[in-house]
């Protein structure tokens, strides 16, 4: 495994993190929002709303991944257009 093919996942590794935690952390907001207007019925408080969203935040995850991680499609080229054009600069392409 060459440098530029370790750049290349860590990069790619990098923004699925990113746009997953992003999308997760929205979500469990806008829940925690809607939790909100349960606040004061019965013993329902902040706290109990608070503890709801983080304890089904990893759902949450589980939901955004499939949006999280690049299609082929994607930047409206297939896949191997996008890494023809990556190797380009190293002077290798490749047939896929």
């Amino acid at each position: 495994m060459t440098l530029l093919d370790r750049y290349i996942e860590a990069t790619a590794l990098r923004a699925i993190v990113l746009v997953a935690a992003t999308l997760t952390t929205l979500f469990s907001l806008l829940e925690f929002v809607e939790q909100l207007a349960s606040v004061g019925q019965g013993h329902y408080r902040v706290i109990d709303a608070f503890v709801y969203v983080v304890l089904t935040a990893p759902a949450r995850l589980i939901q955004v991944m499939p949006v999280s991680v690049p299609s082929k499609a994607s930047a409206g080229r297939p896949a191997s257009c996008r890494a023809e054009f990556v190797y380009f600069g190293t002077g290798r392409l490749t047939n896929g």
